[in-house]
């Protein structure tokens, strides 16, 4: 899974609409979480970019 997917994800969830909580379902983290990398104030634990990869982003 590349970096370039990882942050493409959050404008990917915006385009289709999902809010913050679905977003963060979807990729099965905390909605904390995902809001944080979000922000870019962390970056995503393997696990998310494993469940990304797994769903062919």
């Amino acid at each position: 899974m590349s970096a370039a997917a990882m942050r493409a994800y959050p404008n990917i969830a915006n385009d289709w609409g999902l809010k913050e909580q679905e977003a963060a379902l979807l990729l099965g983290v905390p909605e904390s979480t995902y809001r944080r990398w979000r922000k870019h104030e962390v970056t995503p634990s393997r696990a998310a970019q494993a469940i990304v990869q797994r769903s062919g982003g």
